[in-house]
């Protein structure tokens, strides 16, 4: 609702020296705040400016990290989870070295990524993701992620018919349980297949020198690839070199085959 004064009212209000009723020019404020002392200005500044100001920097402080973070971000080329073993961090480190030296990794921009503390959980969102590219695990853990089809197949995948380079002595088979398996056993925790084929899902590390240089407890570690691995090549290449008794490694780490049995 519009207030409307009497003449004689304005014409009183024109008159009012109280600075609400003064009309402000551009120029008068800009005059103002030429004759502000200075705490008066730092008042001003805290007033009205200082709040925008903090809250400015703030936000061009995200965006710098988030730029750092892009630009000098590693991408992990191959990710490797080992269940229930126990390894030395600096061997840990000084292995995901080897293996950028060997896969020839771009140092600053790609590497690999061992895993070593994930629970059964995350080991799970990890193969099921497909965020896991090797999985290496003792003989009866591995078997149960590979009854659940977690592993390419050498009898029924070619991307692993390396496997077939290996002897006998070191295949690892599993059987799959299907999806009606659950369905027909929802009471029974023990499901039996129903395919009764053995898949050959997995390589044993058992005599594997480089497994055993670092220093690592099972002593009967299977490594296979997750079917959902988005590194094939260097998922293969890995598995091939922890196989191949003939390549040497160099982890770079004193004394570590005693730090692996302490």
């Amino acid at each position: 609702m519009a207030i409307h004064f009497s003449e004689e009212e304005q014409e009183k209000l024109e008159k009012d020296d109280a600075a609400i009723y003064q009309k402000h020019s551009d120029e008068a404020i800009e005059e103002e705040r030429k004759n502000l002392t200075f705490s008066g200005k730092l008042k001003q500044f805290r007033d009205y400016y200082l709040k925008g100001v903090i809250v400015g920097i703030i936000v061009l402080a995200m965006v710098v990290l988030q730029i750092r973070d892009t630009v000098t971000k590693e991408k992990i080329m191959l990710f490797i989870t080992i269940q229930g073993d126990v390894i030395d961090d600096k061997v840990k480190d000084a292995l995901e070295d080897c293996l950028n030296d060997y896969l020839g990794l771009e140092k600053g921009k790609e590497t690999v990524r061992i895993s070593l503390d994930s629970d059964v959980q995350q080991i799970q969102t990890y193969l099921y993701t497909g965020t896991t590219d090797i999985h290496i695990a003792s003989a009866e853990d591995f078997n149960k992620w590979a009854s659940s089809s977690y592993f390419f197949a050498a009898n029924g995948n070619e991307e692993v018919d390396f496997y077939n380079d290996y002897p006998e002595e070191y295949h690892v088979y599993s059987q799959f349980i299907s999806g009606e398996d659950v369905r027909n056993n929802t009471e029974d925790t023990n499901i039996i297949p129903s395919d009764k084929t053995l898949y050959y899902t997995g390589v044993s590390l058992k005599d594997s020198e480089k497994y055993k240089q670092i220093g690592g407890m099972l002593t009967d570690p299977v490594v296979g690839i997750n079917y959902e691995t988005k590194h094939l090549d260097e998922a293969s290449a890995v598995v091939k070199y922890f196989m191949d008794n003939s390549l040497k490694m160099d982890l770079d780490v004193e004394d570590v085959q005693e730090t692996g049995q302490q």
